[in-house]
């Protein structure tokens, strides 16, 4: 089982607004069928989310200690994923949901990540992510983020607080670096001091 921050009982959880994945969903066919890379964990107020679409949604719950394990090649890390993917079945995916997860990679990581995951992005695809920003540090792992009411995104507190890392502060250019074919087409600073990123397919 991937390792995960305990939240803490009984305590509200967190929430802030992200104007373009809120966006993105708005702007959804609903008489058209969209296909969803979730890089996280299977959140039940994101399925909610996406039920009243015709939408298939490839949830690969990534494993960061798994996927970075001891042995830090490149190619190690594309087997790994490659492994946690669903069979494709033809289909290639409209968006994909990187919440968080890209600030637990180094640049060279993320490039071969996105090898990988690229060849599953349509030609109209987008992608959305949230990037460190202003914090130094971060919780060790990734926090399990979910759409809320609203499209706002909320995620529990955690106890273990104290367990935490410098965080990368990806810059622009070096995500674009990571993501060939791609252009950004907006980014906006959240108010937790995250930075919200919307790529589109060029």
């Amino acid at each position: 089982m991937p390792a995960t921050h305990a939240p803490v009982t009984g305590a509200p959880a967190h929430s802030v607004r992200a104007p373009l994945l809120t966006r993105v969903i708005a702007d959804i066919n609903p008489e058209q069928r969209i296909f969803l890379i979730d890089l996280g964990g299977l959140q039940s107020q994101t399925l909610s989310r996406f039920e009243a679409f015709r939408c298939r949604i490839d949830v690969l719950d990534l494993d960061i200690e798994e996927l970075k394990s001891d042995d830090h090649a490149p190619g190690s890390l594309q087997l790994r994923l490659t492994r946690r993917l669903p069979e494709s079945l033809g289909e290639s995916a409209d968006l994909m949901l990187c919440w968080n997860y890209l600030n637990y990679f180094s640049p060279v990581e993320i490039d071969a990540m996105m090898q990988v995951l690229l060849q599953r992005m349509s030609k109209r695809s987008q992608i959305h992510a949230l990037i460190e920003s202003s914090a130094t540090q971060m919780p060790r792992l990734p926090l399990p983020l979910s759409i809320a009411a609203g499209g706002s995104l909320s995620w529990a507190p955690q106890s273990s607080s104290n367990d935490r890392i410098p965080t990368p502060r990806h810059s622009s250019d070096g995500l674009l670096r990571c993501l060939p074919g791609f252009s950004i087409d907006q980014t906006m600073l959240l108010a937790n001091g995250q930075r919200e990123f919307l790529f589109f397919r060029r």
